[in-house]
Order: C-alpha cells, then structure tokens, then sequence
C-alpha cells in the first residue's frame, strides 16, 4: 500500500483535494488527513507511509475508505503510482496482478482480499 503513495499524491494534487481539505475539511477523515497527512496544502508521502505503519487497522480502513469514496479508489492510485514491477516483492507482484486484472479495485477490495 505504501508504494501506491505516490499515485494518492498525484491524485489529491491534480484533484485540488489536498488544498480543499486544507481549506474546510468535512468530515472526520479530511480533519484527520488535514491534521496528519499534510505538509501545508500539500500531501505528504512520507507521511502517509507513516500512517499505515502505525494506524490501528480499523483506523487505516476508515481513511482508505474515505480515498475510496471520493473516487480514488487503488486501481486509480496503483495506476497514477506507475510502480515499476522490478520494485515489488514477489507478493506485492501478486497483488499488482490482482489489481490489474480488476480483481482487487478499490482499497476495501484490498483489505477484504
């Protein structure tokens, strides 16, 4: 999931998501990420990655559930993180088949597989 950073980067910039949830955030979750997973109005990698290391999983859910949501569901995230296969563990590389295949879409599908 951390290696799919990069594409939830891509997508809440060219969204404009990372600054509207800076600006007003929502929900419960957009407090969260404003609080936790920005650097200013930008999205934040590193800190993402940080997140899932140390996220209660029902926590972690609930965000993937909100990216989910606000349709930027993993098939588009694993697509905009262009991940070079090269880079993927033999068990990451099963997953990316999953997810290219359409088997595994969203990152509830994910955490359900």
């Amino acid at each position: 999931m951390k290696k799919c950073a990069g594409g939830l980067d891509v997508i809440m910039t060219l969204s404009c998501q990372s600054s509207e949830i800076f600006l007003d955030p929502k929900c419960e979750q957009e407090e969260y990420i404003k609080k936790h997973l920005l650097d200013g109005r930008e999205f934040s990698v590193y800190k993402f990655c940080e997140a899932v290391d140390t996220l209660p999983s029902g926590e972690l859910g609930n965000l993937l559930d909100y990216f989910d949501s606000v349709d930027m569901g993993l098939y588009s995230v694993f697509d905009e993180a262009s991940i070079f296969h090269e880079d993927l563990t033999y068990d990451e590389r099963y997953y990316a088949f999953l997810i290219e295949e359409g088997t595994i879409r969203s990152f509830r599908d994910l955490l359900d597989y």
